[in-house]
């Protein structure tokens, strides 16, 4: 952690944490209202939810993939040193 404040892998995982949360939300909200929608409105909001899930969850797997690099990286570093 960085002592001058948010540091770069601080800003990412809030920025992930952020992304999920409103994702989370998003698909709360679609299951009330979707019993108020035509079957055109539910479809269509379905699609864009289910886009949402799949860009949330590739870049939470890209994020875990970049981290374990960079411990794995560290790792060889130190053992090499």
């Amino acid at each position: 952690h960085s002592v001058q404040g948010t540091n770069a892998v601080s800003k990412f995982i809030g920025a992930q944490e952020s992304m999920m949360r409103q994702t989370f939300d998003d698909v709360r909200a679609f299951s009330v209202n979707a019993s108020s929608m035509d079957a055109h409105s539910m479809m269509s909001r379905h699609i864009e939810l289910t886009y949402q899930v799949a860009m949330v969850q590739a870049q939470f797997n890209a994020g875990v993939y970049t981290a374990q690099s960079v411990k794995n990286g560290t790792q060889t570093l130190v053992k090499n040193q």
